[in-house]
């Protein structure tokens, strides 16, 4: 149960102490100034979760301090991911199955809604936000009406999912987002790109996450944003960014276009690819010249759940489903520190700069609204300013010499002689860069390989890889 559950992240405090509470604030100085005080949760507040997936967001508000008797409500469709919530959390009842069948939210004083992302994301439908899955966002919007003609309307609604959304359309799913809140009295509403690699978690995970509410007392800008006094954009990730260390992640199923490369970190895990089959990243592990695979333990620790997390037994569960359900998880450092900041909410100074909302362009990175106006947020950056941190990949437990080969496998000669091959093409025209030492190391990997016949040539790269 997640009572018992060691943590492995770094908690994400924050020492920047909240101002005291101006109830007579005017609604210009919220809107470009300076944030009203926010009053903070109760660590006993009840959540509704939907969408649920397999806990991210909730096992992240449990290590920020939220009481996990609070968890009042979970609503997720697949039974795999059912049956990890119903192990790995005490619920108060069974976990809902389809949110088209739910009536109310158990008077939650929050929700989180990490909805579908399918017709959102770069790589999945781009359909929109009224593509059959994405579109099921409406659902939450009926719920928080029939909670608003109850009088229990939820105090704060957290939203999670992909940046593309931020300029898909022209921005249309997030004006359609930011007016299904308005229309239901949201008065408030705030978001903010954030990247997981900010947050103490060896991962490129960059993820909206909006947060509305109904008081006008409740700035969502005290809980997401960070003090511009102390801004200035994220912090540098370190020396790795430029190249140093001794693990590179790369997804080994690409190399045309681009190559997800990320130093001592992996590049966003995925749920799966377009044939539903996993597609874990590759390592290259420079000290020892190997290109490795992660084990799906060595992913949920990157994701910041407990390494076996997913581990539950399910008939009824598709095969290879752990992949899916951890490469479509929520960080849980991410959630975490969202979750610490509702609970300590801080005084935000945002000037902000005025954007119109139907202009029919992307929207940007960060910003924050309040009946009708919209207001960019230049300065927020993808992770905190106090209490950030950067974990390298390399540094990881799991990772250690006397373990690492509980958890990487070899890549396959079929899948580094494909990504060879389409790198080798991309850049005789021109199209990628890749580092020359890596190419060469690749090379020597895939003419030493193990299962490489003596007159094989690259046919895995022309056919496609598959590890």
């Amino acid at each position: 149960m997640v009572q018992s559950i060691p943590r492995w992240a770094t908690t994400l405090s924050d020492d920047i102490a909240m101002g005291s509470i101006h109830q007579n604030a005017t609604r210009s100085s919220r809107l470009g100034t300076e944030s009203p005080g926010t009053a903070p949760m109760e660590p006993s507040a009840s959540v509704a979760s939907l969408f649920s997936g397999i806990g991210g967001i909730e096992l992240g508000l449990h290590e920020a301090g939220f009481d996990p008797r609070g968890f009042q409500l979970a609503c997720e469709i697949d039974v795999g991911a059912r049956a990890i919530l119903a192990r790995q959390f005490s619920l108060r009842g069974e976990v809902h199955t389809d949110i088209r069948g739910l009536r109310d939210l158990a008077n939650a004083d929050l929700v989180t809604a990490g909805f579908p992302c399918q017709d959102l994301s770069q790589a999945g439908l781009t359909e929109g936000i009224d593509g059959d899955k994405s579109g099921l966002v409406s659902e939450v919007f009926r719920l928080l009406a029939a909670s608003k003609r109850r009088g229990k309307a939820p105090r704060w609604v957290l939203f999670e999912n992909v940046p593309f959304m931020l300029r898909l359309q022209s921005g249309r799913a997030m004006e359609r987002v930011v007016q299904g809140f308005e229309e239901l009295g949201y008065r408030w509403w705030a978001y903010r790109v954030l990247d997981a690699i900010r947050f103490g978690l060896p991962q490129r995970r960059r993820r909206v996450f909006f947060l509305a509410s109904r008081s006008p007392d409740d700035d969502p800008r005290s809980v997401l944003f960070d003090p511009t006094s102390a801004s200035g954009g994220a912090p540098r990730a370190a020396t790795a960014e430029d190249g140093d260390g001794t693990a590179f992640g790369f997804y080994w199923t690409e190399g045309n276009r681009g190559l997800g490369w990320a130093p001592e970190a992996l590049p966003t895990l995925k749920g799966g690819s377009g044939l539903g089959i996993p597609s874990p990243p590759a390592i290259w592990l420079r000290d020892t010249d190997e290109f490795v695979t992660p084990s799906i333990e060595l992913a949920e620790r990157v994701q910041g759940f407990p390494a076996g997390w997913t581990d539950v037994k399910c008939d009824a569960a598709r095969k290879n489903a752990r992949w899916s359900y951890v490469g479509n998880a929520v960080p849980v450092a991410v959630a975490e520190w969202v979750g610490t900041r509702l609970l300590s909410p801080v005084r935000v100074t945002e000037e902000g700069a005025p954007f119109d909302r139907n202009a029919r362009r992307s929207w940007p990175n960060a910003a924050f609204g309040l009946e009708g106006e919209a207001f960019a947020a230049p300065d927020q950056g993808e992770g905190p300013v106090a209490g950030g941190s950067r974990k390298l990949l390399s540094e990881m437990a799991i990772l250690a010499p006397d373990r690492r080969h509980r958890h990487v496998q070899p890549l396959s000669l079929r899948a580094a002689s494909g990504v060879l091959f389409r790198l080798e093409r991309a850049r005789d025209e021109g199209r990628l860069r890749p580092r020359a030492d890596f190419m060469k190391a690749l090379a020597r990997y895939v003419a030493t390989h193990p299962d490489r016949p003596h007159a094989a040539a690259r046919v895995g790269g022309r056919r496609g890889a598959r590890n």
